[in-house]
């Protein structure tokens, strides 16, 4: 088949440029949103937790002989370590395997290591409850969550950082050159490049090929969190 023009070479170069970076964007705020949203949840559920807790602190007495100050006792076979742990398998961990089970194979998520990180929470309740359940850099037991962020952070933010570092010394020699001929007198055929522009030009395409692909793979997962 015929080669496309260079207008069109450029052209399509810059749509693969604008189409990762959208699609970045997009992934990024899909992420930060879910980020947002499992906080406020795990607030939410930390502050009916503490509630219940609490208000049955006479009944734990009588029950089990369990003072109010044990009531703050997070160790393994706690009263308070139990109940997370139960919240945890009745309410949090069906919701983080259905949002795992959208990147199945595109993000490594450990859903054991969850369960783990649940029973032992990162805070206790009333600082999770104080700081309503918000904020991105604060600890969560949704090992999805924490896995989708590394892999972006690790892998897609660094791909498209290169890419992006790329492309713009790139740029910076295209415009070069161009100054460079135009001085020399050398100019290009009605709206073409050069030579040594145009073959400047082609080196766009395959610096956003891979970060385009990556993207494009998390694009429809990432928007369905």
């Amino acid at each position: 088949s015929a080669r496309p023009c260079p207008c069109r070479r450029a052209q399509l170069a810059m749509q693969l440029h604008d189409d990762c970076k959208a699609r970045y964007r997009e992934l990024e705020a899909a992420i930060a949103q879910s980020e947002s949203r499992w906080h406020a949840l795990e607030g939410a559920l930390a502050g009916a937790e503490e509630l219940f807790i609490v208000k049955r602190r006479e009944s734990w007495r009588s029950w089990f002989s369990i003072e109010e100050h044990e009531l703050s006792n997070w160790a393994e076979g706690s009263l308070r370590q139990i109940v997370r742990s139960r919240v945890w398998e009745l309410l949090a961990k069906p919701l983080v395997e259905k949002m795992a089970s959208k990147v199945v194979g595109l993000v490594p998520v450990d859903l054991d290591a969850s369960a783990t990180e649940a029973s032992n929470p990162p805070a206790n309740s009333s600082e999770i409850v104080a700081a309503g359940g918000a904020g991105a850099d604060r600890e969560t037991a949704n090992g999805f969550l924490t896995a989708a962020r590394l892999h972006f952070d690790c892998h897609v933010k660094k791909a498209f950082d290169a890419a992006q570092k790329a492309d713009e010394e790139l740029d910076k020699k295209i415009r070069k050159t161009e100054r460079d001929e135009r001085k020399a007198g050398v100019v290009a055929l009605g709206m073409s490049d050069t030579k040594k522009v145009a073959a400047l030009k082609r080196q766009r395409p395959p610096i956003w090929e891979s970060v385009h692909h990556i993207l494009e793979r998390l694009s429809m997962p990432g928007n369905s969190l």
